[in-house]
């Protein structure tokens, strides 16, 4: 079977045995007005011709049906030195595609690799046309970035490609805490708890990436002379739900997001009550998320912060713990009773759902137990009361 969605540029898709394998003819790019896709394109018979339009010197390797490897720009040098190189002039590669500098970052990002100088210097140059690229593009792009092995090492080095993007981390730069429960400034305390993360998805990358972008904007000295930052988890919520509407994000994706940086420092002191509150609106798998968060927050701190804020953390985790593990109840369905049971006791209409809403705060403040007995002693209370 053959797929000709792509034959204008070139290239056939061939599925066999299940698997889609994509023939390309060599080809050459026009000149490129948008910065991302090339006006036109030619078909040429030289393999020298196509490669030289390949981003870097890595993605520049052909291997031949007789067992040849073909390095025209010497791509394998560089995959053994953990080198991108930009193929030619870095310059003009970036202004035909600013994507590729993104994916210069990604590579780092992912494979632990660094910009070779001359290419460095072309990225800083071009930067300015990241501007050019969809929003849906870079959002991917930077997804992959912060899922990569080495996203810390990367976007530290490459900050500049970070704050074009995302100009609302630009003030964590060097934004200093001045108190004893950090070691590092701002933006290299996002970096570290990044690489604390044990869990990474993409949800949890993202919020930590924005976690503490409101620090900047609320900065307080308190009467002990150290720097303070309070309410600085509700302008970061801000900031990144922004960014992700801007970013186009899936809206549950920055629901989710935007949950956990708001709660990233929440410490829920008034109990179990707190924590099934947020676990019957968010749910349980949100919650590990945000356990995940805390304690790669926790872990970026001093020795200081660690041992002053980490009680918060781990008496959280035990709570959560002991919720689970006992099925204690902290949703609707949860409780022993359902709606049926209130309708055969002559409810009816919207007294039904805000009758089981009142059961259910009861038992979740562990001022009624959840059981069919202790329920209708309750309901026959309120019966008589009325």
């Amino acid at each position: 079977k053959i797929i000709e969605t792509g034959v204008k540029h070139g290239t056939l898709t061939v599925v066999k045995n299940g698997k889609n394998y994509e023939i390309t003819t060599f080809r050459n790019d026009g000149d490129y007005q948008d910065h991302r896709h090339p006006d036109n394109v030619s078909f040429v018979s030289s393999l020298n011709e196509d490669l030289s339009r390949r981003d870097f010197t890595v993605n520049a390797l052909a291997y031949s049906f007789d067992g040849r490897l073909i390095d025209l720009f010497g791509g394998v040098s560089d995959l053994e030195k953990g080198l991108i190189k930009a193929v030619g002039d870095a310059s003009k590669r970036f202004d035909e595609d600013a994507l590729r500098i993104l994916r210069a970052v990604r590579f780092c990002s992912e494979y632990g690799f660094t910009v070779e100088r001359e290419t460095y210097l072309a990225m800083k140059k071009k930067v300015g046309n990241l501007r050019f690229l969809s929003v849906e593009r870079v959002f991917t792009e930077t997804t992959k970035i912060l899922l990569g092995k080495f996203a810390s090492r990367a976007l530290k080095k490459y900050s500049f490609v970070l704050f074009n993007v995302f100009p609302e981390l630009q003030p964590e730069y060097k934004c200093l805490h001045l108190n004893l429960s950090h070691k590092f400034d701002v933006f290299e305390h996002t970096l570290c708890a990044l690489d604390n993360l044990e869990v990474r998805d993409e949800q949890l990358v993202w919020a930590t990436l924005f976690h503490d972008a409101g620090k900047p904007f609320t900065i307080k000295f308190g009467d002990d002379g150290y720097r303070h930052f309070p309410g600085h988890w509700t302008i970061s919520e801000k900031i990144v739900k922004d960014v992700l509407t801007r970013m186009k994000a899936p809206k549950k994706f920055a629901e989710n997001v935007s949950t956990l940086v708001l709660y990233h420092d929440y410490n829920f002191e008034s109990g179990k009550g707190e924590i099934k509150r947020f676990l019957s609106k968010y749910g349980e798998t949100l919650f590990e998320k945000l356990l995940v968060i805390k304690r790669a927050d926790l872990m970026a701190h001093s020795k200081h912060g660690i041992n002053k804020y980490g009680h918060f953390y781990y008496t959280l985790k035990d709570l959560f713990t002991e919720i689970r593990d006992n099925n204690e109840c902290y949703k609707l369905s949860d409780l022993a009773v359902n709606g049926e049971y209130l309708i055969k006791k002559g409810y009816s209409g919207k007294a039904v759902g805000s009758t089981l809403d009142n059961i259910l705060d009861l038992v979740i403040d562990g001022k009624l137990q959840n059981d069919v007995r202790s329920i209708d002693f309750y309901l026959e209370n309120i019966k008589n009361d009325r």
